[in-house]
């Protein structure tokens, strides 16, 4: 059945030829997304409705025909706005493809390139970025022409609409405890981790801890957490390991409770993104 038969349907796919490039094709009508984030960014167009997002601001609508832009590691949540649903096609590069276009910025590794505005009206931009990923759809696409048309698009959108990050206002001995925070919760995701024992850990109140990884992340620890469960598990997806195996392995208590979860960051279920990737 093609998307344009089905209320809700989500195909997502990787292209291993281009530095392991992501891809979606959506057509949501009721879904909403759980506050989440992307280790690449999300570069997309939306084809037909309007889709609404927060971000940095509390609400942006992208209408169709505008790109949608969002950074690594910003939180955002998603929905279509109206009865009638949408449709998009987003890009998930990572950092690196974006900064090879501009090999001369590679000594700005964190501030360069970030995107003010998050909602383009830039037509002829977004039928290239729309000719692209049919183009990436297409497995008959000579590699040749899949990076020469990735080249192009990505030279535009940041000659365009780049600039540089600004600089985020957090203490160096916040930073650091907040950066161990991090990297205990991503080594022991599978765990029941408690607030006590993160803070202590740093030697934080639980309040001021909680505060702080808001303010680094976007999210609360917890939340932190799930979505740091949830990329193990995409990870997991792409080997034969069963699904119910994957939810306790990557901390879940159940089957259930890992397939809710993975939908609401993911869009879809466990199962159909696995399929997509065979």
């Amino acid at each position: 059945m093609t998307l344009a038969r089905q209320r809700e349907a989500a195909r997502f796919w990787s292209d291993p030829s281009l530095n392991d490039l992501e891809l979606l094709h959506a057509q949501y009508t009721a879904h909403q997304f759980a506050p989440h984030s992307h280790e690449t960014f999300a570069i997309g167009v939306v084809l037909t409705g309007a889709l609404s997002f927060s971000c940095r601001s509390p609400s942006e609508v992208i209408s169709a025909g505008h790109i949608m832009i969002i950074h690594p590691g910003e939180v955002h949540t998603g929905r279509c706005v109206g009865d009638r649903g949408c449709t998009y096609r987003m890009l998930y590069p990572k950092m690196e493809t974006l900064r090879a276009v501009f090999p001369e910025r590679n000594r700005a590794p964190r501030d360069f390139p970030f995107f003010r505005n998050q909602n383009i009206a830039d037509p002829h931009l977004a039928k290239r970025i729309v000719q692209l990923h049919l183009c990436l759809e297409n497995s008959a696409t000579p590699l040749l022409a899949k990076e020469s048309r990735l080249i192009e698009v990505i030279s535009r959108l940041v000659g365009r609409h780049a600039s540089l990050q600004p600089s985020v206002d957090l203490r160096k001995t916040d930073k650091a405890s907040i950066r161990k925070t991090l990297q205990c919760i991503q080594e022991r995701y599978s765990e029941n981790l408690s607030i006590r024992e993160l803070s202590e850990l740093v030697s934080m109140s639980p309040f001021h801890l909680l505060r702080e990884v808001k303010k680094q992340t976007g999210l609360p620890p917890h939340a932190y957490l799930t979505q740091i469960r949830i990329q193990k598990a995409r990870q997991l997806l792409k080997g034969s390991t069963p699904i119910a195996d994957i939810a306790l392995q990557t901390g879940f208590c159940d089957q259930a409770q890992f397939t809710k979860r993975f939908k609401q960051i993911v869009g879809t279920t466990p199962g159909h993104f696995r399929q997509q990737q065979q």
